[in-house]
């Protein structure tokens, strides 16, 4: 990044791909609107070669896209000395969640345009407990920025859908023995940021599946969570083949 001399910059995992118009029309969508950055949606492609699109955004909340940084096109004025935190996992968060506090507008393209290869071993999908604790490290550098560009809302909000629901609903899925430790330390975390889940404000403003699993998380009680979550993907699943055989009998 200190190198690059073009007005914009992106990203592109090594493993994944991007459809060939997809900087086009992030760049098209940033000077229509005058935009800092500009976020596309993202395709999922499973190792059966089943395809399905990925809920990365809310137009009106930026920080709801913040997980991925190779979805995105930034302005490189906009960088500044924003950087990638090295030897931790959830670089790509860190940094783009700093930048889509920093932007003036952010642009939404709701078109899926960048194809991640999802059954990689990754940060999304491992075994490795304790590695997780790195996100504690992320959300202190993030609470730091935050105090100087952002509001105690932002950090609160990435708190309970970083913390709080994804990376305790990932951790619980392993069967490590350390997994116990690391998710008592990353609900400690949470508590110790935001005694009173309720008076969340972020908190409140999620929506009412998403509320009961964060607070059954926040309690202690993430195999409940899993269960909730196990038995709603199965639902998904089967209404998908329904879906799937009743096409092919028409056709």
């Amino acid at each position: 990044m200190a190198l690059a001399k073009g007005e914009y910059l992106g990203f592109v995992d090594s493993d994944d791909w991007v459809e060939p118009e997809m900087y086009a029309k992030l760049l098209d969508a940033m000077e229509r609107e005058n935009a800092d950055a500009a976020v596309c949606g993202i395709r999922a492609v499973r190792q059966d070669d089943t395809v399905s699109e990925l809920p990365t955004m809310q137009p009106g909340k930026p920080l709801a896209s913040a997980g991925s940084a190779c979805n995105k096109l930034f302005r490189r004025a906009l960088i500044g000395d924003v950087r990638f935190p090295e030897g931790l996992w959830y670089e790509d968060f860190a940094f783009s969640a700093k930048l889509l506090l920093r932007a003036r507008k952010t642009a939404f393209l709701p078109e899926a345009l960048y194809d991640y290869r999802v059954g990689q071993v990754s940060t999304m999908n491992n075994d490795n407990a304790r590695k997780n604790l790195d996100m504690l490290e992320i959300m202190e550098e993030l609470r730091e920025f935050i105090d100087a560009e952002g509001s105690r809302d932002d950090f609160e909000y990435l708190l309970i859908n970083h913390v709080l629901l994804d990376s305790i609903n990932r951790l619980a899925r392993q069967r490590t023995p350390e997994k116990r430790e690391v998710l008592w330390l990353l609900r400690a975390y949470v508590h110790e940021h935001i005694p009173r889940l309720s008076a969340c404000a972020a908190f409140r403003q999620e929506s009412l599946r998403r509320r009961i699993i964060m607070r059954l998380n926040y309690l202690g009680l993430e195999e409940l969570s899993r269960l909730i979550l196990t038995l709603r993907k199965q639902a998904q699943g089967a209404s998908l083949r329904l879906s799937r055989e009743a096409d092919g009998s028409r056709s």
